[in-house]
């Protein structure tokens, strides 16, 4: 899943627009990555790493990215909830 955050964010960091959908493609397969091997709502994961809050970086950038995505397909709602939520994690 990092792997494939790593490359949208390399296209978000290209402003390379004509990538959206396989961006999109491939912001689902991070999520569903990251929900595999840090279980649902990070239990797992925080369990791990004794409560602390580290992987939190990786969702703000995941929402973020999956915000923009949305915002550029036409899907205003879905853009502002993930926006939303990222930036809520970001300020914790």
């Amino acid at each position: 899943p990092m792997l494939q955050l790593d490359i949208v964010w390399c296209y978000f960091m290209l402003r390379d627009v004509s990538r959206l959908e396989v961006a999109g493609a491939r912001l689902n397969k991070a999520r569903v990555g990251f929900e595999l091997s840090h279980g649902k709502d990070s239990t797992r994961f925080r369990l791990l790493q004794a409560a602390r809050h580290a992987d939190l970086a990786l969702y703000v950038r995941l929402e973020l990215l999956e915000g923009v995505v949305a915002y550029y397909n036409g899907n205003t709602e879905k853009a502002r909830g993930s926006l939303s939520s990222a930036q809520s994690k970001y300020m914790q």
